[in-house]
């Protein structure tokens, strides 16, 4: 249920703490399109291509994340100005859909000054597939809330949507930073400020050339497919540990990390959602910060041992889960380090929900992704 109350009605709304990191790390470096989140959805020739405009229309008016705008002042955060609904400009984007990334050079950087960071586009009239694509900052939005947007632009388009939203993003962002969850922030800060006392670890993964001087976000992708024989295996371990897939998952990167990068003080960021703690569970807006989680691991370990001082650690991390990387960072107060990403150069994500949105080609829309040529850190799982 919803605990939030809405915030009151201004010309500007603060920003959560989630998106204050993203805004940051932005003005702080140049990222290209780390920060996109591009998505879209095929569709065969004959579809209603004005019903599915009007869909469009219809989701960013739903949605104040699709008509908000950021105002920057050089003595002042950030802020968030919410637009008023209006027709959606399409661009047009060219596609092969034989390609593997047939919408990749239509992906480019916000400016973020410079009106709301959202994009359509419609592929020409008569291609075969036809295609909207779409794009959000991360500012913006998170995976969770693109899914929801794509299922919900389905269901518009087929006639079924429930529902608007009782709650927006400003609503979560008014409570966190003026609310109940302004104080479980202060809170968690005291605890993380207890994680990272001295000197913050820095975890070097080997490579095959000198690291750059700055970090240059390009990166590769490489898809691996965990048989279901490990999968099973894995299951099985985290039930006779009395935890989860996830804590093993953990675990085993922790392990793999300490070897490689030959070091004890191992630092893995994950991805935490702050819907549960706001009870808003099923809201779209940017409401994922990372935590980074200072594991610890030593060649005397047992593994079962090593399971338990994870899963514990997790636990300590979700209890303080208000507290966002990037605040932290800033009250440790550390020079600064253009060549990677502090207690963040390793991210493990677990995508614990429908790839596509819970679409399943009904209508005609299939749903897709589209892989970003820039990356965050040095290794994101």
């Amino acid at each position: 249920s919803t605990t939030i109350p809405v915030a009151e009605p201004q010309a500007v709304y603060p920003v959560a703490w989630e998106q204050l990191d993203v805004l940051q790390a932005e003005a702080a470096d140049e990222r290209g399109t780390a920060y996109n989140l591009p998505m879209g959805v095929w569709f065969p020739p004959g579809m209603d291509v004005e019903r599915l405009r009007r869909a469009v229309d219809t989701l960013v008016a739903r949605y104040e994340i699709l008509r908000t705008r950021f105002r920057f002042a050089d003595d002042a955060e950030p802020v968030m100005e919410i637009l008023p609904p209006a027709p959606v400009l399409f661009e047009t984007a060219e596609a092969d859909p034989t390609a593997p990334e047939p919408f990749l050079d239509w992906v480019r950087p916000f400016n973020l000054h410079d009106g709301v960071p959202v994009r359509f586009a419609l592929t020409p009239e008569g291609a075969s597939p036809g295609a909207l694509v779409f794009d959000v900052h991360h500012a913006l939005a998170d995976a969770f809330t693109m899914e929801r947007l794509q299922a919900e632009l389905a269901a518009l388009y087929a006639g079924s949507a429930g529902e608007p939203p009782a709650r927006q993003l400003k609503d979560y962002a008014w409570w966190s930073r003026q609310g109940a969850g302004a104080v479980s922030a202060e809170a968690a800060l005291t605890y993380w400020k207890g994680v990272y006392t001295g000197e913050p670890p820095v975890l070097d993964l080997p490579a095959d050339r000198p690291r750059p001087a700055r970090h240059t976000w390009r990166n590769g992708v490489t898809g691996v497919d965990i048989p279901f024989d490990t999968v099973r295996g894995l299951r099985r371990c985290a039930a006779e540990r009395r935890t989860t897939p996830f804590v093993i998952m953990l675990t085993a990167w922790s392990i793999l990390l300490h070897r490689y990068a030959r070091t004890d003080d191992v630092v893995i960021a994950v991805p935490i959602d702050g819907r549960d703690a706001a009870g808003v569970a099923g809201m779209a807006g940017m409401m994922v910060s990372l935590l980074p989680l200072r594991l610890g691991v030593s060649e005397a370990d047992t593994l079962g041992g090593l399971i338990e001082r994870v899963q514990g650690r997790h636990a300590e991390a979700l209890r303080h889960r208000a507290c966002t990387v990037g605040r932290i960072l800033s009250e440790l107060a550390l020079p600064a380090a253009p060549d990677r990403t502090r207690l963040s150069e390793v991210s493990l994500s677990y995508m614990n929900f429908a790839e596509g949105g819970g679409l399943d080609g009904g209508g005609g829309l299939e749903p897709f992704s589209l892989l970003r040529g820039d990356v965050k850190n040095d290794l994101s799982i």
